[in-house]
C-alpha cells in the first residue's frame, strides 16, 4: 500500500523474506496495578527501548526490571547518575549466583529484588512479600513481542502453499511470544518461500544474518533442496520439545552448531565454487563473541564498564 498517495496494488513474487527484526515492540509484563499506575502517573513506566542516556535521570530512584544484557546495561549506566537504584530480575537468574556487578559504581549498587508481584501508585510489591516506595521511574528491560501486523496472524491456512490439506490443523503464524513451524529457524514449513530474519536472540546478530542469507541465497537459487514437509514438521516439533517456551530462540552458544549446519547443507549440495562462499567459515568456540558469552567479564569489559556516565 502507498501510504503517501493511498493507493493499493498486488505484485507476485517468488519468495518474500521478512527483515523487520524483533526489537520494536517493547514486551511489558501484565502486572496488578501498573496500567492504572501508567495513566496516573505518565512517564512513570517506559520500556529499555525508550532509554537514551542515564543523565536524563540524575538524581532519581529508579527501578530497572529483567535479569539480560540490556538491563545490566541500563543498571550499570544508571548507578553513577541515580540517587537509589533497584533491579527486579526472575529469582532463577540470581539464585544460581549473584548478579556481576562489575563495572558498577560501588558507591551506589542496586538492590536487587524479585519478581513484582503488583503495584500500586506508592508501592511496589514483590513475589517474596517486600515492598518499596514507588521509584521515580521504572524501566522494563524485558524483551520483545514478535510482530508482524502485514501478515494475517487470524488465518495461517491464508499463508500456506496449495499443496497443504485444507483440513489440516495449523497454529498461528506468531503468539508474540514465539513464531511456529519454522525450519531452521528461517523457513516457513507450510509456505517454503516466506522466511523470516533474525528470529532467534541472544546471538551474535550480523555474522547469523550472513549465514542465514547465504543459505537462502543457494536455495532460492534452487541449489539446495529442503526435506520433505512430513520431515520438516517432525523436525520442528522436536524443537519444540527440547526447548519449550522461551529457550526455543534462545540460542547463545547454539548459534555455532546452528550455523555451522547452514554450511554443511551448502557444502553438501553447492558443488559449484561461489564467490561469496570464500567470505563464510566454520564458526568456532575460540571466535571473539563466543568467548563473551562464555566469560561475562570479557562482555563487560567490550561494552566498557567501569565508564562513568
Amino acid at each position: 500500500r502507498d501510504l503517501v498517495h493511498n493507493r493499493t496494488n498486488t505484485e507476485y513474487f517468488d519468495a518474500m523474506f521478512v527483515c523487520t527484526g524483533r526489537v520494536s515492540h517493547p514486551f511489558i509484563p501484565d502486572i496488578p496495578g501498573l496500567q492504572e499506575l501508567k495513566l496516573q502517573r505518565p512517564g512513570n513506566v517506559i520500556s529499555a527501548k525508550e532509554f537514551r542516556k542515564a543523565t536524563d535521570y540524575k538524581g532519581q530512584n529508579v527501578m530497572v526490571v529483567g535479569g539480560a544484557f540490556s538491563a545490566y546495561d541500563i543498571a550499570r549506566q544508571l548507578s553513577y547518575t541515580t540517587n537509589r537504584l533497584h533491579v527486579s530480575m526472575p529469582e532463577r537468574d540470581h539464585e544460581k549466583e549473584p548478579p556481576c556487578l562489575d563495572g558498577f559504581n560501588k558507591d551506589n549498587l542496586p538492590v536487587i529484588h524479585p519478581v513484582i508481584k503488583k503495584v500500586d501508585t506508592h508501592l511496589v510489591y514483590f513475589t517474596d512479600d517486600s515492598y518499596i516506595m514507588m521509584p521515580d521511574t521504572i524501566i522494563f528491560a524485558t524483551g520483545y513481542l514478535y510482530s508482524y501486523p502485514f501478515i494475517d496472524n487470524t488465518n495461517p491456512l491464508a499463508m500456506a502453499c496449495s499443496q497443504i490439506d485444507p483440513l489440516q490443523s495449523v497454529r498461528c503464524f506468531t503468539d508474540g511470544h514465539n513464531i511456529n513451524d519454522l525450519y531452521e529457524y528461517l523457513i516457513y514449513i507450510y509456505n517454503p518461500s516466506l522466511a523470516v530474519f533474525g528470529v532467534p536472540f541472544n546471538v551474535a546478530p550480523f555474522p547469523l544474518y550472513e549465514h542465514q542469507a547465504h543459505f537462502l541465497a543457494h536455495l532460492y537459487k534452487g541449489e539446495v533442496k529442503l526435506p520433505s514437509f512430513d520431515k520438516m514438521k517432525e523436525m520442528w516439533e522436536q524443537l519444540v520439545i527440547e526447548r519449550p517456551g522461551k529457550l526455543l530462540f534462545k540460542m547463545g552458544l547454539e548459534q555455532i552448531p546452528y550455523r555451522n549446519s547452514l554450511m554443511d547443507m551448502i557444502q553438501e549440495q553447492v558443488k559449484d565454487e561461489c564467490p561469496t562462499s570464500k567470505r563464510l567459515e566454520y564458526v568456532t568456540e575460540e571466535s571473539q563473541w563466543a568467548m563473551r558469552l562464555k566469560k561475562p567479564e570479557l562482555h563487560l569489559q567490550a561494552l566498557g564498564y567501569g565508564t562513568k556516565f
